[in-house]
């Protein structure tokens, strides 16, 4: 018995038919596309031409700890070593650094071919005085006092030069020669510029706020109606941007009193980022972000909006560079759009437009009472470093809650030593070995031992009984803090909010950047971030220990 049949075959190795992306029934399709309302569509027109005018007025003062910096200073630099840094010549690593700059003169004198006489002679004036030994970086200390020994205070060295404005001005060196006190000068003349601007250090004021553990600054400008003042009071350190400013105070203005004017003439760019969904038919999409994926919860509007407006408007974006200067507060007072179709538009601020009942601010400085009154809100663009280099960390702590002990715990993992150099806490050992009762005889313990590195915080109320809560900084056994972080000469005491269950951690180092200028800028600074959830000390009170 045989048989035969009849099948489609559904695989066709003829790509062409596919590609061609025929429609079996296109009347149909225009029909629906008429029903739906399709064709009532606007005139799609292509900006062509955008003419925008605005004012900007620079930033001309920075406050810092209720006091005002000096503006050539404050101008001079960027904001980020600005307002972090930290005195390096009078802290830990003073000595060591007084002896390598002084090291850095006596090999260019070397280098100059000056006599080892005089040589001498300028370190005998100059002596590197150390500081006591905390006993704390034993190898530090011998490489430290090697180098005292071979070197000079260069510190103290270009405060003398300064003053006499040569090298040779100094009284040990007065005796040589003119030609070899000519040398001598030309050596100076290249070193005291380093020495004296080796490091971005400040001029009394501090912006840290112990009790809240960031930077807490303000910066102001001159307007035709007054000054101005934008406070930045939640800084944690890293890269300053526009959204850490707030609105402090400052007179009303409108538009017109802002500032000197700015006009542009532009041609618009079409907005392009990356994962950005194709706008050509059969155009492969870019899969390093795939928006077709989006996992956003119902409250998580913003993600939502931009991956709305990134899949159904991508092609509508246009970007417009304008040019401003770092240090400058902006205000964009008119745009007109060109488009292919010969008319003009006016384009107004959206926060202008729906003024106090809008629901998103974007970019905008809280509390600007522009968009309330119908104007565009303020644009910032602070002058600040592109990117830093930052150091091992000099110190490094951990803030973390302890709730079976009812404290907090500053753990000092890492401190800056005597030598200025960082010493690891954490790796020296747990806490001291306690005695231990013999046989069955038991012992009475008033408190268990906790790690030599751990700083206990202690709960307080500030003012009377009603007053809030804040962690006081304590000791344990005549063991307290070591560090700069913890302020060891001050009392210390920490809003209780800065430390929540899953901590908080501050580091401090040495930082590198370059500002606008191309100069280079170096300082110490203080990055704070979160922790790593709560911690157990294993204290415990009143506990007896029975023995084996």
């Amino acid at each position: 018995m045989s048989w035969q049949r009849i099948e489609a075959a559904t695989v066709d190795p003829d790509l062409d038919r596919g590609l061609e992306a025929r429609i079996a029934d296109p009347y149909w399709l225009l029909a629906r596309q008429w029903q739906t309302g399709e064709f009532g569509g606007e005139d799609a027109a292509n900006p062509l031409f955008m003419s925008i005018r605005g004012r900007y007025v620079p930033l001309d003062s920075i406050r810092i700890g209720g006091r005002p910096v000096d503006p050539k200073t404050a101008l001079d630099a960027p904001l980020e070593p600005l307002v972090e840094r930290e005195p390096v010549r009078g802290g830990p690593s003073g000595a060591r650094v007084a002896a390598e700059l002084g090291q850095l003169l006596l090999r260019g004198l070397a280098a100059a071919q000056v006599p080892v006489k005089w040589r001498n002679d300028l370190r005998g004036a100059f002596p590197v005085h150390l500081p006591d030994d905390d006993g704390l970086d034993p190898e530090g200390r011998r490489r430290l006092e090697l180098l005292g020994r071979l070197s000079l205070d260069g510190v103290a060295a270009a405060a003398a030069v300064a003053k006499g404005a040569q090298l040779s001005s100094l009284t040990v060196l007065k005796a040589a020669p003119q030609a070899l006190r000519n040398r001598m000068d030309e050596v100076g003349r290249a070193w005291l510029p380093i020495a004296r601007g080796a490091f971005s250090e400040p001029g009394g004021q501090r912006a840290w706020a112990p009790s809240r553990m960031e930077y807490r600054f303000a910066v102001g400008a001159t307007t035709a109606a007054g000054p101005l003042e934008l406070s930045a009071d939640g800084y944690h350190g890293g890269r300053l941007e526009w959204f850490h400013f707030d609105w402090s105070s400052g007179t009303g203005f409108s538009d017109r009193e802002l500032g000197d004017d700015h006009e542009a003439e532009l041609l618009p760019a079409p907005l392009r980022f990356r994962g950005m969904p194709a706008s050509r038919f059969w155009e492969f999409e870019n899969r390093d972000v795939y928006f077709g994926g989006v996992d956003a919860a119902t409250e998580d509007l913003a993600r939502l909006a931009v991956a709305g407006y990134a899949t159904l408007y991508g092609d509508d974006w246009y970007l417009i560079p304008i040019r401003l200067d770092a240090g400058t507060l902006a205000q964009v007072e008119e745009l007109l759009v060109t488009d292919d179709f010969g008319r003009v538009t006016p384009v107004a601020a959206a926060a202008a437009i729906d003024g106090a009942r809008r629901a998103f601010r974007f970019f905008e400085i809280t509390g600007d009472p522009g968009p309330g009154r119908g104007d565009a809100p303020l644009l910032l663009l602070p002058p600040t470093v592109e990117t830093a280099d930052a150091a091992r960390p000099l110190e490094d702590v951990r803030f973390l809650r302890d709730e079976a002990a009812n404290l907090a715990w500053a753990v000092e993992h890492r401190i800056e030593s005597a030598t200025g150099r960082a010493v690891d806490l954490a790796a020296r050992g747990g806490a001291p070995s306690s005695p231990q009762a013999e046989n069955d005889r038991w012992r009475y313990v008033l408190a268990t031992s906790v790690p030599d590195n751990w700083v206990p915080l202690v709960p307080v109320r500030i003012g009377d009984d009603e007053g809030p809560i804040a962690f006081q900084r304590g000791r344990i056994e005549g063991r307290g803090a070591r560090g700069h972080v913890l302020e060891p000469r001050t009392r210390l005491l920490i809003d209780e909010e800065e430390i929540p269950r899953e901590g908080a951690r501050v580091v401090r180092r040495f930082q590198s950047a370059r500002g606008p200028d191309g100069r280079l800028h170096v300082w110490i600074g203080r990055r704070k971030g979160p922790g790593r959830g709560e911690g157990s000390s294993r204290l415990e009170f009143d506990t007896i220990d029975r023995g084996v």
